[in-house]
């Protein structure tokens, strides 16, 4: 649960990458890249620490974890490789494709620790019956681990940068070099919160809201924590702009698994997130092809740990609709007005997009 200073205003702005920028890294890529790279690997270093994240044990050598598992990953893979976001075409940086084995990879947990505390939720038979809390709790687990590990080495990246000239570039770093320390103690405790349910196997700690089971594969594979900001009705869930030191965000983690013959989607909450009640209720209300929708535009408008089969149709991603949602950036510093931003927040999230974007959660789009 994650908790904003009162100088945490962003404003929500489309990434592009037009023909000059093109250009420029096709003129400066290799200079680029190497920058690029030597950046990565240090905050990445910097980031793992000494021990295991879970054990608590001295780690010479960290899994490589993957925040989807990698037996949904085999199965949109084309000659072993998999589509991150969809934005490839439109974004050069992130390289044309990623093969299964570094897909979604985060290092923060040892060996063990990876082939034990996950193994429900990583076997593909699981998910033949009923979904169980140990999985969603697994599911939980995997999700804030992920994220720790993005802020942790997002703490390092800015470090670095604190190291530049540029003013706005210091003033962003400043602020988010106080932000991300308040974001890894509220995962952190979703993370102890969720280890807790899975190894005890309480069954109080987590809502299942939605569990379907669809009869094809689906050519994506995703799962992710998300503070949904915008309810079914376009009333804001969650105030990003709220200072008062008490107010935290609350999620929801969503899930989308292909499997051999079929697939399963799952959005489950943390019991204590009342916040979520009234957008519940009236998700639940909708036909079966109206939240497969909703459900695709959360992962594609929130989220980045969203895996694309190769052999989608190129005209799905080279969809202007798609590849706008896809293109939102939640962490762009702005001082704009308070009451301003929120009614842009309700505008750019609100659930009605839904329909104007590709749903590749829909039969149409079968492997």
């Amino acid at each position: 649960m994650l908790q904003y200073s009162d100088s945490d205003f962003f404003e929500f702005q489309k990434i592009r990458f037009d023909e000059e920028d093109r250009a420029s890294y096709q003129m400066h890529k290799l200079q680029i890249n190497k920058e690029l790279s030597r950046s990565l690997s240090s905050a990445r270093s910097s980031a793992k620490g000494s021990k295991c994240f879970i054990c608590k044990n001295k780690c010479d050598s960290f899994c490589n974890s993957h925040s989807v598992p990698q037996f949904c990953l085999r199965k949109i893979a084309d000659k072993g490789k998999v589509l991150q976001s969809g934005l490839q075409e439109e974004f050069p940086l992130l390289g044309d494709d990623t093969g299964v084995k570094k897909a979604g990879i985060f290092f923060l947990i040892c060996h063990n620790c990876d082939n034990t505390k996950f193994q429900e939720y990583e076997n593909p038979q699981s998910y033949n019956q009923q979904v169980s809390q140990t999985i969603l709790a697994q599911i939980a687990m995997k999700n804030t681990l992920q994220l720790i590990s993005k802020r942790k080495i997002e703490y390092q990246l800015y470090k670095i940068l604190e190291e530049k000239d540029s003013v706005i570039a210091q003033e962003i770093t400043q602020q988010q070099l106080k932000v991300i320390p308040l974001d890894l103690d509220g995962y952190t405790e979703e993370f102890r919160y969720s280890k807790v349910a899975a190894e005890k196997h309480k069954n109080d700690r987590f809502e299942l809201f939605f569990h379907q089971k669809l009869n094809y594969t689906i050519p994506i594979a995703a799962q992710a924590e998300i503070i949904l900001l915008c309810g079914l009705d376009g009333k804001i869930i969650n105030d990003v702009y709220n200072i008062t030191p008490s107010y935290k965000m609350q999620s929801i983690h969503i899930a989308a698994f292909p499997l051999e013959n079929e697939s399963v989607v799952i959005c489950f909450r943390d019991v204590r997130n009342k916040r979520y009640d009234q957008f519940i209720q009236q998700f639940s209300r909708l036909s079966l092809d109206t939240r497969l929708s909703i459900v695709n535009y959360i992962f594609f408008q929130y989220s980045e740990n969203v895996f694309i089969s190769p052999k989608l149709k190129s005209t799905v991603l080279q969809n202007r609709a798609f590849l706008d949602v896809c293109q939102t950036s939640m962490n762009i510093w702005s001082t704009k007005n308070i009451h301003t931003c929120t009614k842009d927040i309700a505008e750019q999230f609100d659930l009605k997009q839904a329909i104007k974007i590709p749903n590749l959660l829909s039969s149409q789009y079968a492997m």
